[in-house]
């Protein structure tokens, strides 16, 4: 028995080294080494629940969310009372666009710390996400605030005549392909992306995405620009509280 328990204690301090390794990788941003380092650790410790949810962290930050749930719901297993392995859940099922599922995931985490600010601001984020994700930005985009019909195409008959002694109405400018925004329209524009959260921009660009080739095409190049500038700025491994953030020993 005593060689037994000198055999485990030995195992359990390997495991917490590979642990702190990972962890180190993870806020250097080096999530492949972290990942390495925690799946060995759990062929020594299978039933930490802390590990699985740091490899989930790891796993997010990579950008593999189903891997990433994949181990969040093990930690849920492991420590149904835990919140933090609920909120994991909740978002990396956010982020696969499994909104119905992430919002009952976080409800379970409410449940378990009904006063928790953050589990309450991300509950709110994402059904707000689910509301927005229903939409067809690219229309909403292109529509005026009057709700104008679309004109005829050309050579097309006209449904209706128009109403005796009322003017027809001229189109918009707004409504023609190509038209510049006005400056009040962008100015509106950059108040509603100042106050919108990260994830319904998300939603906003695959939507607008979805519009034509042309627009999807010039999307990947903003979008890549951008993330070029931001590793070239230095800050390669910052992640959101939530879902790349490791944990520690004291829960």
């Amino acid at each position: 028995d005593g060689d037994l328990e000198r055999s485990e204690g030995r195992m359990a301090a390997t495991a917490s080294d590979l642990k702190e390794q990972g962890n180190t990788a993870l806020k250097a941003g080096q999530t492949a080494e972290a990942v390495r380092f925690y799946t060995q650790a759990l062929g020594l410790d299978p039933r930490n629940h802390l590990l699985y949810s740091n490899r989930a962290a790891a796993f997010a930050a990579q950008g593999r969310h189903d891997l990433a749930l994949n181990d969040a719901a093990q930690v849920c297993v492991l420590e149904p009372g835990w919140v933090k392995g609920h909120v994991r859940k909740g978002v990396a099922l956010r982020s696969l666009e499994r909104f119905v599922e992430s919002i009952a995931a976080y409800q379970h985490a409410l449940r378990l710390e009904p006063q928790n600010a953050q589990v309450k601001a991300s509950l709110a984020e994402v059904e707000a996400i689910r509301r927005d994700s229903g939409r067809n930005w690219a229309d909403d985009l292109n529509s005026t605030d009057e709700d104008e019909p679309k004109q005829p195409a050309a050579g097309q008959k006209r449904m209706r005549a128009e109403e005796p002694g009322k003017p027809s109405k001229a189109p918009s400018p707004h409504a023609l392909a190509g038209a510049p925004p006005t400056q009040d329209e962008v100015a509106h524009l950059q108040k509603l992306v100042g106050d919108a959260k990260v994830e319904t921009l998300r939603v906003c660009l695959m939507q607008l995405a979805k519009a034509d080739a042309t627009t999807c095409e010039r999307l990947v190049e903003m979008v890549g620009q951008l993330a070029d500038e931001s590793s070239e700025g230095g800050d390669e491994g910052k992640g959101s509280e939530d879902d790349e953030s490791a944990d520690g020993d004291d829960v």
